[in-house]
């Protein structure tokens, strides 16, 4: 039960950690429910701050997965094979395709590519345990790609 007083309460009081500044007054019920309402829109924002950097395992999925289905059968007319600034392989294409796709989070951070042997790229994140396999040749200025569950 609320006593009479309670309704009298300031919403804001000054501090008693020796500054004159205002501070929500946990006595007050407007006061205690701006510091609940605060705590929880500041705990949503560090959980999406957090989800908003990390891969889950169905991002990185669907993502490799459409990133295959854009490169096989794609036109690729360079003399060597590979874009400029790709290096000796397609990591750099696979990759910067991956961010592309829109899937993963919106900072990507811990994407991970790289050349298990020839032709073939291991795709993961360092967020994640899967790690998918990506088959990526090319032949008469089309490239064909292709991937697989697991490392290579």
């Amino acid at each position: 039960m609320s006593s009479p007083n309670d309704a009298q309460e300031p919403v804001f009081v000054r501090s008693n950690w020796g500054t004159s500044r205002y501070v929500l007054n946990a006595n007050s019920p407007v006061g205690l429910f701006l510091i609940v309402v605060l705590l929880l829109v500041a705990g949503g924002g560090v959980y999406y701050f957090y989800a908003s950097t990390r891969w889950s395992e169905g991002e990185l999925h669907d993502a490799v997965y459409a990133v295959t289905d854009e490169l096989d059968g794609a036109y690729d007319g360079s003399p060597d094979g590979l874009e400029s600034g790709y290096g000796s392989g397609y990591e750099g294409r696979i990759e910067r395709a991956i961010e592309a796709t829109g899937e993963g989070p919106t900072h990507a951070v811990g994407l991970r590519v790289h050349e298990a042997s020839d032709d073939r790229y291991e795709v993961s994140t360092a967020h994640t345990e899967d790690v998918y396999c990506m088959h990526v040749s090319r032949k008469d200025f089309l490239v064909s790609a292709e991937v697989t569950d697991g490392g290579c």
